[in-house]
């Protein structure tokens, strides 16, 4: 847990975009989005939801992922 107490904060922050810079996905993704989760909105709320306490013991991470069939999907790993 020490070794993951580091990395992943310093991963997050280094792959948060600029201030100023970050926004609306681009037409392919919320389109992408849509289609898999209904609107953005439920997106958000599945994604949340995979990240709350009791969705994991401990810390980790929730992904947006390409799965099989190009469709995507929320996903969470441990450290």
């Amino acid at each position: 847990n020490s070794a993951g107490g580091t990395y992943n904060p310093n991963f997050f922050w280094l792959e948060m975009a600029p201030k100023g810079t970050g926004g609306s996905p681009s037409a392919k993704l919320a389109a992408a989005i849509d289609e898999a989760f209904g609107s953005m909105d439920e997106f958000k709320a599945k994604f949340e939801a995979a990240g709350a306490p009791g969705a994991r013991f401990g810390s980790g991470w929730v992904w947006l992922v390409v799965a099989e069939g190009n469709k995507l999907a929320i996903t969470s790993t441990p450290n």
